[in-house]
């Protein structure tokens, strides 16, 4: 896509944001014009805004996650040619523009990139798995924060099914966290398997030492874990405040 179409892609985005802002901000007025008499709403004007504004984004990144993760599922079942990035690389030389700068004591490269056709259904899908949970938390985090608006807009922020989403988001970011590094671990694994022996695709192997080629690398960022956890904490906070909430008739 163009930078014209990514311009028009971001301003619609944006103008769709604004009308589902709007439109809360809209049902929300309504909806305490009618409750008038009753107890006053615990946001105000302002407050209000904001909330729908957030709501509003919230709600146009609903189906632009399902969109992403059907669209990519689309490209990596059907496209002829891939690329695969972050390929774990062992034993490779100095790059030759440093051969003269005297200051450097040593490099080398960790990562590389190749383009693969024909591959293999199974890395294809291991590689839409590692792209594709990342969209999901997206998914999920949206439709959490949509839910969390429209409670607030109600003047009922702890609603009963608040803290089930909460504990869901926090299992969706510690699986998504972790599962997209094991995935594509996995799946740089699968790709260099079925390319064929390794000495096909290594470079050099003098007898000095480690040739130089792909190996299969796993390091794991466990913060996801301390997300997942801070989300679950959240969780208990809602759960507490329904009761509360409950208990109380709607004065928490």
């Amino acid at each position: 896509m163009d930078a014209i179409g990514t311009n028009l892609g971001m301003l619609a985005i944006a103008v769709a944001a604004l009308v589902c802002a709007a439109a809360l901000v809209a049902w929300a007025r309504r909806r305490d014009a009618a409750a008038e008499g009753a107890s006053p709403s615990a946001l105000t004007r302002g407050e209000r805004v904001v909330v729908a504004i957030v709501g509003g984004g919230a709600l146009v990144a609903i189906p632009l996650s399902v969109y992403s993760l059907l669209a990519s599922a689309v490209w990596f079942a059907s496209a002829p040619v891939l690329r695969v990035d972050d390929l774990p690389l062992g034993g490779s030389t100095a790059p030759g523009f440093l051969e003269s700068a005297t200051a450097v004591t040593g490099a080398g490269y960790d990562t590389a990139w190749i383009e693969v056709a024909d591959l293999p259904a199974g890395p294809r899908w291991l590689l839409w798995a590692e792209a594709a949970l990342p969209m999901a938390l997206a998914l999920v985090l949206a439709v959490g924060i949509a839910s969390l608006a429209f409670a607030l807009l109600r003047g009922a922020p702890f609603a009963r099914t608040l803290p089930v989403a909460l504990g869901g988001a926090a299992i969706v970011v510690v699986a998504a966290g972790l599962g997209t590094q094991v995935f594509g671990a996995i799946a740089r694994a699968e790709i260099i398997s079925s390319l064929g022996p390794p000495q096909l695709i290594t470079s050099h192997d003098d007898g000095s030492g480690v040739a130089e080629g792909f190996i299969f690398a796993l390091s794991l960022d466990l913060s996801p874990i301390g997300w997942g956890l801070g989300i679950a904490l959240l969780s208990a906070v809602f759960a507490i405040g329904t009761r509360m909430q409950h208990d109380t008739k709607g004065l928490v």
